[in-house]
Order: C-alpha cells, then structure tokens, then sequence
C-alpha cells in the first residue's frame, strides 16, 4: 500500500484520507436521511422516529390548478393524514389540468417541460414538507390495454402521436398501446430522434431532479400498470426502478464531491495538500460508492 506524500504524511495518510472521504459521504447521506423520511428494516420512520403513515390518494392534487393545495394540506394536519399519494402525469384531466409537457397549438410537446407544473409540484413537496406530511410521487400511471385510455379525445394522452407534436407513438393493430408501452426496446421515434424509452426515461430523470431532494418523497414507479403481462412490465418496472437508485447515488456522490471541494482550499493552505492527495480521494471515493451500491441483505 503506497503511502501519502510525505508533506502530510501522520496527518493525511492514506487511511486518514479514507476516513475523510466516507465522512464527507457520511455527511451528505446524514443530511438526507436525518430529518423527514428513513426506512428501517419494513419499518418507516421519520424524524428519526417510528411513524404510522396514514395516506390520502389525491392524485390532481397538485395538477389540478383550481385546488388551493395548501388549504388541502392544513386539512389534512387537521384530521391527523400524514401521507399524499399524487401522479406525475394526471391524464384523465385532460387540458384542465398542469402537465408535465409544455404544449403547442393545444397538443403536447414531449420535446419541452411545462416549467410552470414543475414549480407548481416543487412548491407543493414544500408545502408538504413544512407540515411533516410525506409524498408518494407516481411516475407512471398507463393503462395501455385499453382503447378507452389511448384514444379517448377528452384525455389528449400525451404518449398518442394524435395528440402530441412529435409524431409519435403510433395505435397498434388492436387499437390501443399495449405491449409497446412496457417495451423498453420499442423502435419507433419522434421526429427528433427519440424514442418511447427516451421520454419514459426523460420522465423519471426529471420527477427525481425536481422532488428528489425533498426528504418526505418517495417514489413510485407505476400505479396498477394496466395490463396483464406480468412478465413484461415486471423487467420494465425494475429497469426504471434502478434509474431512480441510479439518481439517488448521482445525488449523494454530487453532495459528497461538493462537500470535499469546499475542505480542499483549507487543506492545501495548511496541510500541503496536493494531486497525490486528490489521487487518494478519488481511489477510496469509489470504493466507498461501491459499497453503498452494493444491495444490503434486508434484516427488517
């Protein structure tokens, strides 16, 4: 094992490095998880503390732009609901409700963010937040077996080439969008080069950079599915499902490189830090990322 450069040798020496590496990793995992909501075996906590969540499914709640949300969220303090489960995308609103996607001539562009439904959502998570009240987000709520869903003209489905800019994606033979949907290989694309798993994919980024440093949110990636192919949308839920993993530890490592960039200059300065010693970090950093990646047995 090569030793640290001799100027901060006795104080910076490699396990010294280590442990500075997994306590700034160490900070930024504590600062995510000491307040608002943890997981303890089955168990959730939050605050640090056992809680029994009891839920309201409000899914418009926070697309709906008639509802007065925080009124809402003050009535359920009142009558003691510490859980909201809302949808990313509320299609069965149709053009009443905020969706995710800007819209063009009055048909959705899959190309663009409705910025004003992402400010909307952020300031709800707060609101929620402030109130001690967690947040299940709904990525994807299909039902793509069905013509009813995929082509019904009240709902200007977003993901029907009918009703968007992108022409793009196409009723299947049997009228509707089942298996497409679940397919993460589906070929066709947009008239900007993307395909369904890219937007799909888009959508989970975005839901996980907008909520995703808010303490009292989880995820979840699909609501009923829609459909009886199990053995398909089960790989596809899991595809997504580790894309939302993948997000959480892209947050973490941001935290923690964060963290370290603002110790460096001190370092430098009075410690005669120096490339070696950024070597060292970055050798132990990674080692200590795979550890958190690795999947934990569950002793709930």
């Amino acid at each position: 094992m090569s030793a640290a450069p001799r100027s901060v040798a006795g104080f910076l020496g490699r396990w010294t490095v280590a442990g500075a590496v997994v306590l700034c990793i160490a900070v930024a995992a504590s600062t995510a998880s000491a307040q608002g909501l943890s997981r303890s075996g089955r168990w959730f906590a939050y605050d640090g503390q056992p809680v029994f969540l009891v839920g309201f499914d409000c899914q418009e709640i926070a697309s709906d732009p008639s509802v007065d949300y925080v009124a809402a969220l003050d009535a359920f303090v009142d009558q003691r609901i510490n859980k909201v489960r809302i949808w990313i995308y509320t299609w069965f609103g149709g053009a009443q409700y905020l969706s995710p996607w800007d819209r063009s001539q009055g048909a959705h562009d899959l190309d663009a963010w409705n910025d004003a439904y992402w400010a909307r959502l952020r300031d709800f998570a707060e609101q929620a937040r402030a109130r001690g009240i967690v947040v299940e987000v709904t990525v994807f709520a299909p039902y793509p077996d069905g013509a009813w869903w995929w082509s019904e003209p009240a709902f200007q489905l977003a993901w029907n080439r009918d009703f968007n800019v992108n022409g793009a994606f196409s009723t299947n033979a049997s009228g509707h969008f089942m298996p497409e949907f679940f397919d993460l290989a589906y070929a066709e694309t947009t008239s900007s080069s993307r395909t369904l798993g890219d937007y799909q994919a888009a959508l989970v980024d975005k839901a996980v950079a907008e909520l995703g440093g808010y303490e009292n949110v989880y995820f979840e990636v699909c609501n009923e599915f829609g459909a009886p192919d199990v053995e398909r949308w089960s790989a596809w839920q899991r595809h997504f499902a580790s894309r939302i993993d993948a997000a959480a530890l892209t947050t973490l490592l941001t935290s923690a490189v964060l963290g370290f960039n603002l110790l460096r200059p001190l370092l430098v300065q009075t410690r005669g830090w120096n490339s070696r010693s950024d070597e060292i970090v970055r050798e132990q950093l990674v080692r200590a990322m795979i550890s958190i990646a690795r999947p934990k047995p569950d002793r709930g």
